[in-house]
């Protein structure tokens, strides 16, 4: 699971996320949530990703959005990215 918090949530961030995400191809589906300001939290897409969570990519993920935006966690339901924060709002994929 990716939180992408509204200060974070920008063009360059959310391209080198996506440019690490294929990079690290696997089988394991990706979430993102996306945290706004206000506090809610919604899905973000950011497209269909599979990778492999290894200890490569997740250092990577956490250098690029913060140690506690990436974690290893079960699929949440009808949701495929999710990017969350705890100042944010995440909105299922498609």
């Amino acid at each position: 699971m990716i939180d992408l918090t509204a200060r974070s949530c920008t063009g360059t961030v959310i391209a080198t996320l996506k440019e690490l995400l294929a990079a690290h191809k696997g089988s394991s589906p990706v979430q993102v949530r996306f945290h706004s300001s206000q506090g809610g939290v919604q899905p973000f897409d950011v497209g269909t990703f599979r990778v492999e969570p290894g200890a490569g990519l997740l250092s990577e993920l956490r250098v690029l959005l913060g140690t506690d935006a990436v974690r290893l966690a079960p699929l949440e339901p009808d949701d495929v990215f999710v990017i969350a924060n705890a100042a944010g709002v995440s909105t299922p994929a498609v």
